[in-house]
């Protein structure tokens, strides 16, 4: 498992809040993956960058960070060193916007706020707006949550199919009009066989090749100054 701790905890243990670390799933003790640094991010000061949201892939040698191979996607908590930066065109890097690194020591914008459907502040720090706290990729076509697009999920659609309300990402609407029809099984058939076990190359991938859909309830807490 892929973790980042709180500032408070990462200074108390002699680490940085933007390192990301690996708890192995067999017990054992927590160990560096990958410093703060690799992400483009700054380790140091009162407000040090403090990594929140997280979803890697270790595509290299497991456990190791592989620069260029591995990447993540990540939010940044309010009152990181890096939010505020002006984006040219846009806002500034808020807490709501999710991030993307191939841990060559930098990291790029993803998703603004606003294209995952939360608000972004035009005056952050001063108007805080949305914080993502906990954030999942999902691929278009896995009903079941498993990773990937094949006859478990087709036989999810089916059995659903033709229903037109009350259905879900879960039961084959997904493109969330509330029913299971002919656009969902599109959508599916055009990712039959793919999955996110990995991401295909080390550039900034798409939000619609990828999908970033699933924002944790948690995400949509607004924090207020």
């Amino acid at each position: 498992m892929y973790l980042s701790t709180n500032p408070d905890e990462a200074m108390a243990a002699g680490v940085s809040a933007s390192d990301i670390f690996i708890a192995p799933t067999g017990g054992g003790p927590t160990v560096q993956f990958a410093q703060g640094a690799q992400l483009g991010l700054d380790p140091a000061g009162a407000n040090m960058d403090d990594v929140d949201a997280l979803v890697m892939w270790d595509a290299g040698v497991v456990g190791r960070t592989d620069p260029g191979v591995d990447c993540a996607l990540f939010s940044l908590s309010y009152g990181s060193a890096s939010l505020g930066q002006p984006v040219p065109g846009g806002f500034p890097l808020n807490p709501g916007d999710i991030f993307f690194t191939d841990f060559n020591g930098s990291f790029a914008l993803y998703a603004t706020a606003a294209e995952v459907g939360l608000a972004a502040s035009p005056f952050y720090p001063q108007e805080p707006g949305d914080n993502v706290d906990s954030l999942e990729v999902l691929c278009p076509g896995d009903a079941n949550l498993d990773g990937l697009v094949n006859v478990g999920d087709l036989g999810i659609l089916a059995a659903n199919y033709g229903t037109p309300v009350g259905m879900t990402w879960f039961t084959g609407d997904f493109n969330a009009t509330g029913g299971v029809n002919v656009g969902d099984l599109g959508i599916l058939a055009a990712n039959y066989g793919s999955g996110t076990g990995g991401l295909p190359d080390s550039s900034v991938p798409e939000p619609a090749t990828i999908c970033l859909i699933a924002v944790g309830a948690a995400a949509l807490l607004r924090r207020r100054s």
